[in-house]
C-alpha cells in the first residue's frame, strides 16, 4: 500500500508527522512478521529434512512468535522432542526411511538471508500488516507430549480458523473505523480547501510574475555581458595576431639579411685567396725571373695591397651604414604600430565612457539666457 504525501501549510505539515508516526510504528512490527515469514521457510525447509520413523519428529517442528528484547527482534524456530539435538547432531546415524543430520541447520543456511528478510519486510510496510496479523497453519510452541500427526494437523487448523474469525472481525471493526474517521477528514478539508485555494492562487501568479520578471532580467544582463566579453576578447586576439605577424616578419628579415651578409663574406672572402694564390704565383716566377727588379715590384705591390686593404675597409664601411639604416627603419615601423595601437585603444575608451547629459530645456530658451548673461 503505498502512499503519496503532499504537504500544504500547517495542515500539511500535521499529515507528514501523523504518517511519520505511523510508520515508525510500523516498521518494527513489519521486521518482526518479515522474521516470522523466514522462520515459517525453514520449519517447512527442515522438516522435509528431518529424519522419519513415525512422523513425531516432523511433527513436533514450531516457529514462535517474534519475541522483543530491547533494540533486537527473535523468532526461535525447533523440534520440541527430547532426541532431536541426538538427531541434529548425530552424523553416524543410519536413516533408511529419508532425512539427514544437521536437517535445522542446513535449512538456515539454504533458506534464511538477509536479502530475502528486507524483501518481506518491504512487503508488509507497502501491504500494512504487521505482526497482529500473523500467517497461520505453523505450531507456535513444541508440543507438550509426542501426538499423532492428524491430531496435530487437526488442532491446528481449528486454531487457524478460530484466529481467521477473530482477524475478520478486527478488520472490520477498523474498516468501520477508519471509514467514520476518513468521513470527518474529508469535512474538514473540504471547509479548509475552500479556504486556502483562492490565497494560493494569488500567491501562486504572484510568483510565477516575479519569477518570469528576474528570468527576464537575468536573460538580458547576461546577453549583455555576453556581447562585451566578446567583444573584448576579438580584439585581444587581432592584437595578438598583428603582433605575431610583426615578429615574424622582423625575424623574417633579419635572418635574410644575416644570410646575405654571410653569402657576401664567403664570396670575400674565396676572391681573396684566390686572388693572394694568383699573386703568390707571380711572384715566386718573378723572383726567380727578375731579382733585379724585385725592390721595385715589392713596393708596387705593397701599393696594391694597401689599396685592396682601403677598398675592403670602405665596402665593410658602406655595409654597416646599410645595417644601421634597416634597424632604424624596422624602429621607426614598431613605433608607428605602437602609436596606432595606443590610439586605437584611447578611441575605444572615449566611446566607452558615458556620455554626458544634455541639460534641460529647449535650445531657444538656451540661447536666451545666454544673451541676458552677456
Amino acid at each position: 500500500m503505498a502512499k503519496r504525501l503532499e504537504v500544504g501549510g500547517a495542515q500539511g505539515a500535521d499529515k507528514v508527522r501523523r504518517e511519520l508516526d505511523k510508520l515508525a510504528k510500523e516498521a518494527p512490527r513489519a521486521v518482526s512478521r518479515a522474521l516470522y515469514q523466514q522462520g515459517m521457510q525453514v520449519w517447512a525447509d527442515s522438516v522435509k529434512r528431518a529424519p522419519v520413523k513415525d512422523g513425531v519428529l516432523r511433527s513436533s517442528a514450531y516457529v514462535a512468535p517474534p519475541t522483543q528484547r530491547g533494540d533486537y527482534v527473535a523468532v526461535e524456530a525447533g523440534f520440541g522432542t527430547r532426541y532431536a539435538v541426538n538427531q541434529h547432531e548425530g552424523t553416524n546415524y543410519n536413516h533408511p526411511r529419508g532425512g539427514e543430520a544437521h536437517y535445522l541447520q542446513k535449512a538456515v543456511a539454504n533458506v534464511a538471508s538477509l536479502e530475502k528478510i528486507a524483501a518481506f519486510a518491504r512487503r508488509n510496510l507497502e501491504t500494512g500488516k504487521g505482526t497482529g496479523a500473523l500467517p497461520a497453519g505453523v505450531p507456535r510452541r513444541p508440543p507438550t507430549s509426542p501426538q499423532p500427526k492428524w491430531q496435530l494437523h487437526q488442532r491446528a487448523k481449528e486454531r487457524a480458523h478460530k484466529r481467521r474469525e477473530k482477524r475478520q472481525k478486527r478488520a472490520e471493526a477498523r474498516r468501520l473505523k477508519r471509514a467514520e474517521k476518513e468521513y470527518r477528514r474529508k469535512q474538514k478539508r473540504k471547509e479548509k480547501r475552500a479556504e486556502a485555494t483562492k490565497r494560493r492562487q494569488i500567491a501562486r501568479a504572484y510568483r510565477k510574475e516575479r519569477q518570469k520578471q528576474r528570468r527576464r532580467d537575468r536573460r538580458l544582463l547576461r546577453k549583455a555581458r555576453r556581447e562585451e566579453r566578446r567583444k573584448l576578447q576579438k580584439k585581444a586576439r587581432r592584437e595578438r595576431r598583428e603582433a605575431r605577424r610583426l615578429e615574424r616578419r622582423q625575424r623574417k628579415a633579419q635572418r635574410a639579411y644575416e644570410a646575405k651578409v654571410r653569402r657576401k663574406q664567403r664570396r670575400e672572402q674565396l676572391r681573396l685567396r684566390r686572388a693572394q694564390a694568383r699573386f703568390n704565383r707571380k711572384e715566386r716566377q718573378k723572383q726567380r725571373r727578375l731579382q733585379k727588379q724585385q725592390q721595385a715590384k715589392l713596393a708596387r705591390l705593397e701599393q696594391k695591397q694597401r689599396a685592396h686593404e682601403a677598398k675592403l675597409a670602405k665596402r665593410e664601411l658602406v655595409r654597416r651604414r646599410r645595417l644601421a639604416r634597416l634597424q632604424r627603419e624596422d624602429e621607426a615601423r614598431m613605433k608607428k604600430q605602437q602609436a596606432k595601437r595606443a590610439a586605437q585603444q584611447a578611441a575605444f575608451l572615449k566611446r566607452m565612457r558615458p556620455k554626458k547629459r544634455k541639460p534641460k530645456g529647449t535650445t531657444k530658451k538656451r540661447k536666451k539666457r545666454k544673451r541676458r548673461r552677456a
